[in-house]
């Protein structure tokens, strides 16, 4: 049986971790959340390709061209859209604007 001080510390070690993972987690978001703003910049900037193919020197013959398909950015732009209005993370200072508002 346990002492009720050691559950009282296991729990409460527990409780910090996941107060460090709630963290980490929230810090990893906002990186992926930045990191989307920019390849949202950069494919608003772009000058959409329709389609590239890999040139052939001659050496890998058994290998057939790779053709890729690039998506319209209208797609693009309705897909972010969509998860934009799925999905929303809260920034410092935004409640405070929420509250004005």
């Amino acid at each position: 049986m346990t002492h009720p001080n050691n559950a009282k510390s296991q729990r409460s070690s527990k409780k910090r971790l996941r107060k460090k993972q709630a963290v980490l987690v929230k810090r990893c978001v906002q990186a992926l959340n930045s990191n989307a703003d920019i390849f949202r910049s950069k494919m608003s900037n772009a000058e959409p390709s329709q389609s590239a193919k890999a040139q052939s020197d001659g050496t890998l013959k058994h290998f057939k061209p790779i053709r890729i398909e690039t998506v319209d950015q209208s797609t693009i732009s309705d897909a972010v859209d969509m998860l934009e209005n799925k999905f929303t993370i809260d920034e410092p200072g935004q409640e405070e604007k929420r509250e004005k508002v």
